[in-house]
């Protein structure tokens, strides 16, 4: 079309159009949003104030193996943490049974407690009871580890809170989209002796749900992925606290081949009204120890709880001897 044709209404037109389409252009491609922080200081009190907003709760879990390289067999646990302490008790099967392990400690006395298949232990060192290495699945699914919250120890670099207290740590200056949540993502290197790395942990952690913990990654020194823990269906838990997931898949790989070992999955356990099995705030009703050890040669351990949080009177034996009373 001639130039002197085009009605003068048309120019206004096009120099709209001129303007507006390289924004939306523009806009289509915008970068990721940024986090609300880079400093892993900052972060961290981030996350310790939102934490303080439900530090009780009372949760049950039912874990199963997702593949066919171990036993399938059932569990369900339950973990109850508030301002005494922290106690987690293992069910076999597919309910409680008369007799089943449990790791317990109270911030009241220090003591940590113990009874399982190893026996009766009562200590003020938590690795003397085993919490370690027997947790380590499930807390990196919750994103926190309970127990030494409430003991006070320092963090291990499968909570952020251990991640962001250690020097290799750093936070990437986009957010990254996982689950449908914008989320920080925090690493922290570890390095040997002649500085070279062995050991990457990778997590994100979403502002929106007050900072729980979506995906984490634990990385060899070469890239390759040896652990990682999913997040996913998260129950608001009020005061301001971090979300908490309703489901959960731990995978072990090897990093050799790159090929999954194994893999558990949590989900929340169901009450018959399809309510999750879980519950918070200062009102938690741990049902913690009140009757333990015998004498020092080991005997018998008690503990007995409310039926209305789920727990049966359990008794663990080792030795025929009349126990003593301890009340932690």
């Amino acid at each position: 079309m001639h130039p002197a044709l085009i009605h003068p209404a048309w120019y206004a037109v096009l120099w709209t159009a001129a303007l507006v389409l390289p924004i939306h252009a523009a806009a289509a491609m915008e970068s990721p949003s940024q986090p609300p922080t880079t400093d892993p200081a900052a972060l961290r009190l981030l996350v310790e104030t939102a934490r303080s907003g439900a530090n009780a709760f009372d949760v049950t879990f039912d874990r199963r193996v997702v593949d066919d390289h171990q036993d399938g067999t059932p569990e369900r646990w339950q973990m109850v943490m508030d301002g005494r302490g922290v106690r987690l008790d293992r069910f076999h099967g597919s309910g409680a049974t008369a007799e089943h392990p449990f790791w317990h400690y109270s911030r009241q006395s220090g003591l940590g407690t113990a009874a399982d298949e190893a026996g009766l232990r009562t200590s003020t060192d938590t690795e003397r009871i085993g919490v370690g290495a027997l947790l380590t699945e499930l807390e990196s699914f919750l994103g926190r580890d309970p127990f030494r919250e409430a003991m006070g120890e320092p963090y291990l670099l499968n909570d952020v809170m251990g991640m962001l207290a250690d020097p290799g740590c750093t936070i990437q200056p986009e957010m990254e989209l996982r689950g449908g949540h914008e989320c920080i993502v925090v690493e922290c290197t570890s390095v040997d002796g002649l500085g070279q790395p062995y050991r990457t942990m990778r997590g994100f952690y979403a502002p929106a749900l007050n900072y729980a913990q979506l995906k984490l990654e634990w990385l060899g020194g070469d890239g390759a992925l040896k652990n990682r823990w999913i997040s996913s269906d998260f129950m608001d838990v009020g005061n301001g606290g971090p979300a908490f997931p309703l489901s959960g898949l731990c995978e072990v790989w090897d990093p050799a081949t790159g090929r999954l070992v194994s893999s558990r999955k949590y989900e929340v356990a169901k009450n018959t009204n399809g309510t999750p099995m879980i519950h918070f705030g200062s009102t938690v009703d741990s049902g913690f120890l009140v009757a333990s050890k015998s004498d020092g040669t080991g005997a018998s351990v008690a503990a007995a709880s409310l039926a209305a949080v789920g727990f049966a009177y359990v008794t663990v034996r080792r030795r025929r001897r009349h126990p003593q009373t301890l009340v932690l």
